[in-house]
C-alpha cells in the first residue's frame, strides 16, 4: 500500500516542518518577553500578545492567493526568510528604544508568517494524491506539534542559559545570540 513517506517532497516537508514547528516557539515567546520586560505596561503588552489572532483573519485569503498565482516553493522560501528579517528589525529597534517601530515590524513579521503558513499549507496539499492526504496531515500534526511542545518546554532553560547573567537582568546582545540561535533553526 503506497505511502506519503514514498514521496521524496513529503519527508523534505515534514522534515522542514518539525524543524520550524520548533524554531518558532522559541522566536515567538523570546520577542513577547522582551516586549513585555521593556513596555512594563500591561495595556501595551496586551497590543501585542493578540497580534496573531488579529492578522491570521485577513492574512489567509492573501497567502491563498499568492500561492495560486505564484509559484509555491519560491513563495514559501521567501516569505520564511522575510520572517527571520523582521525578527532582526524587531531586535534592532528594541535595542535603539524604539518601541513604536519595533511593534509595527512585529506586526509586519506576524503577517508574513502567517502568509507563509498557509503557503505551506497549499503546497502540503499539492504534493501527494489526494488518498494520501489524510494520513500525510496527520503525521504532519504528530511531527509539528511534537517538536512545538519541546520547544516550549525547553524556552526556559535556553532562555536563562543565553540571555541572563547572575544579575537577573537582560543583556541585549546575549538576546541577539539566541534569537539567531533559534532563527536559525527555524530557518533549516
Amino acid at each position: 500500500m503506497p505511502s506519503p513517506f514514498d514521496y521524496m517532497e513529503f519527508r523534505r516537508l515534514l522534515i522542514q516542518y518539525g524543524i520550524s514547528d520548533f524554531g518558532f516557539p522559541l522566536i515567538e515567546m523570546s520577542l513577547l518577553w522582551t516586549f513585555y520586560l521593556y513596555l512594563h505596561n500591561p495595556l501595551l503588552f496586551s497590543v501585542i500578545a493578540v497580534g496573531r489572532p488579529l492578522v491570521r483573519t485577513f492574512s489567509a485569503p492573501i497567502g491563498g492567493m499568492i500561492s495560486d498565482k505564484y509559484e509555491k516553493w519560491k513563495g514559501l522560501m521567501i516569505f520564511k526568510n522575510l520572517t527571520v528579517i523582521a525578527v532582526l528589525g524587531v531586535i534592532f529597534f528594541l535595542i535603539t528604544n524604539n518601541i513604536i517601530l519595533a511593534i509595527i515590524i512585529f506586526y509586519l513579521r506576524i503577517i508574513v508568517a502567517e502568509i507563509s503558513n498557509t503557503i505551506g499549507h497549499v503546497s502540503f496539499s499539492s504534493l501527494l494524491p489526494r488518498n494520501m492526504l489524510k494520513d500525510a496531515y496527520f503525521y504532519a500534526k504528530v511531527v509539528g506539534h511534537t517538536s512545538s511542545i519541546i520547544s516550549q518546554l525547553s524556552w526556559f532553560i535556553l532562555y536563562q542559559i543565553q540571555v541572563f547573567k547572575g544579575d537577573g537582568r537582560l543583556h541585549p546582545w546575549r538576546w541577539i545570540g539566541s534569537t539567531c540561535f533559534a532563527s536559525n533553526m527555524a530557518r533549516r
